[in-house]
């Protein structure tokens, strides 16, 4: 089992949901998750919650937060979420836990933490810890290494938060080591995500959350934002998050889940490919039909002209007249035919490369773009996921 506390410099990092977003995901693949509502403060993931917390309040009155007196590490003091997440409020009964006496927290989440940390076959995969924002009590005890095995400083991404992390490292420098301690950026603008090496020095990055509109909205609801099914650019951020913090945990489900959103990604792709080709394959059946259609006034003029011949030649055997006139008269014909051909040969020869030409000019810009096009989808079809997942946001954000 691991346990990972995820902490702030100040409110409005969006510590809080991404925390449930990080549950969310790992629930999703198959893993069991017990969340934590230690922020004294705020209580901001109960609010979260709130609705599931109701929907069972007929069993609510016996049951007792990590922040109110008589709580016991019992799953019946739990909130079910969803298959295989659990969670536990600050509280239950919607009092003051600002005031809460320090040392009874530290009892309640040492003992929360320890009971199935030392269970043979432990009941919860991952306990995640949502604790206040700031460098409060609350947040020193669940950074202490007793109590969690990694912790994660969420910041949003401006100096204010840079200063703020400096001084948590500061405050907490006995837990906040380099081996256990993470930085989150999170609301990072797509257009702005930088290295690493751009915000602070020796410290442990996580890749930062992009944020967009979409995301906002989601969280407005009180909606996860992540697309477990599909997967948006939003959810490969959270997998990249969860596959550094949790390699050797969730490894081999993480390697499954992308290689099958790969194939779900790429096969559009493909298929608007093969539809491209499809385009182009009638442009040239187009062109070969209506080059063809040129040939066919030669081909009917020279049927024309030889059968006219051929009457004449039997016409002139039937008057009777001498063998010498007749042969004159058959060959000024044939020279007749000849001259008559050669023009219509001539003629038609001009008219089709003539046609030809415009016939090609008039697809060329076409089938140009057809081609341009079916080269840059089999260029993204072999590109990584974030370069398609970028490729679609940028074509949504044109139309």
């Amino acid at each position: 089992m691991k346990t990972v506390s995820f902490i702030s410099a100040k409110g409005g990092s969006g510590k809080t949901i991404l925390t449930a977003t990080i549950a969310d995901f790992i629930g999703n693949l198959g893993k069991r998750v017990l969340l934590v509502d230690a922020d004294g403060s705020t209580n901001g993931m109960t609010l979260f919650y709130l609705k599931e917390i109701l929907n069972q309040s007929n069993d609510n009155a016996n049951k007792y937060g990590v922040l109110q007196d008589g709580f016991a590490a019992d799953i019946k003091n739990f909130t079910e979420i969803s298959n295989g997440i659990y969670f536990l409020p600050a509280t239950y009964s919607f009092s003051n836990t600002e005031n809460y006496s320090y040392d009874l927290f530290e009892k309640h989440i040492f003992d929360l933490v320890n009971n199935y940390r030392n269970q043979k076959e432990p009941e919860f995969d991952f306990i995640l810890i949502d604790c206040q924002a700031g460098a409060d009590k609350f947040s020193e005890i669940v950074t202490k290494k007793n109590v969690t095995d990694e912790v994660v400083i969420v910041s949003e991404f401006d100096p204010i938060s840079a200063a703020g992390i400096e001084r948590l490292k500061g405050l907490f420098h006995k837990n906040l080591t380099y081996e256990r301690t993470w930085v989150l950026l999170n609301k990072v603008l797509p257009e702005l995500i930088v290295s690493s090496s751009d915000f602070l020095e020796i410290t442990k990055y996580l890749p930062p959350v992009a944020w967009s509109s979409e995301v906002v909205k989601k969280y407005s609801r009180k909606e996860i934002a992540t697309d477990f099914k599909y997967g948006n650019e939003y959810t490969f951020n959270i997998v990249k998050i969860l596959n550094a913090l949790f390699s050797k945990e969730l490894g081999s489900e993480l390697k499954k889940w992308l290689d099958e959103r790969n194939e779900i990604l790429r096969k559009p792709i493909m298929e608007e490919v093969f539809q491209l080709e499809q385009e182009y394959r009638k442009l040239e059946l187009t062109e070969k039909s209506s080059l063809k259609s040129t040939l066919m006034p030669t081909i009917i003029s020279a049927s024309a002209i030889v059968g006219v011949v051929s009457s004449l030649i039997s016409f002139s055997s039937s008057l009777g007249i001498s063998d010498s006139l007749q042969s004159m008269l058959k060959s000024e014909i044939l020279i007749g035919i000849i001259a008559s051909l050669l023009a219509a040969f001539s003629l038609s020869g001009f008219n089709y490369f003539r046609k030809r030409d415009s016939i090609r000019s008039k697809h060329k810009l076409e089938k140009e773009y057809l081609k341009n096009q079916m080269k840059e989808l089999r260029d993204l079809s072999r590109a990584s996921i974030d370069v398609i997942l970028k490729s679609n946001r940028n074509l949504h954000n044109k139309h």
